[in-house]
């Protein structure tokens, strides 16, 4: 019975730590995550590129232990300017991106309905990601630097 208390309270003990260890990360990308990102916007098959400028204004740590940031976003292409509404989720331990564009201010031209999945680097200056939207499966490559 004391060796199952032992194991036991090793087992807690590693948990305890490990749980401490991923607050850890997500602290530490909340410290040194940019405030805002700037690079480009391109459609599968398309020629155009749109630039892009991502401003985050509330970050915040989920029950995971993931990084949320609420942020804004502006997409300029040769139609003009589009602003929207972004969340974006970051993952610590494996650096996993994902952000959802909302409430575009240019109405239909913007397709908000999908999101950008890829990665962040490890000194969270660059940020590759690929869009996917979800009724028809449209693709395009989102690519970030820090400002």
């Amino acid at each position: 019975m004391r060796r199952f208390v032992a194991v036991f309270i090793f087992f807690v003990s590693v948990g305890m730590y490990c749980q401490q260890a991923q607050a850890l990360e997500a602290d530490f990308v909340c410290h040194d995550l940019a405030h805002a990102y700037e690079g480009t916007f391109n459609w599968h098959g398309e020629k155009s590129t749109q630039r892009v400028l991502i401003t985050i204004s509330k970050l915040s740590v989920d029950l995971n232990g993931n990084v949320v940031a609420a942020a804004t976003g502006e997409y300029k292409a040769a139609e003009g300017v589009a602003k929207i509404d972004v969340k974006l989720e970051i993952s610590p331990d494996s650096l996993r991106f994902e952000m959802w564009e909302m409430d575009p201010e240019r109405g239909a031209e913007f397709v908000s309905e999908g999101s950008h999945i890829g990665t962040i680097s490890e000194n969270l200056k660059a940020i590759h990601a690929v869009w996917t939207t979800k009724s028809t499966g449209k693709q395009g490559t989102l690519s970030l630097k820090a400002k």
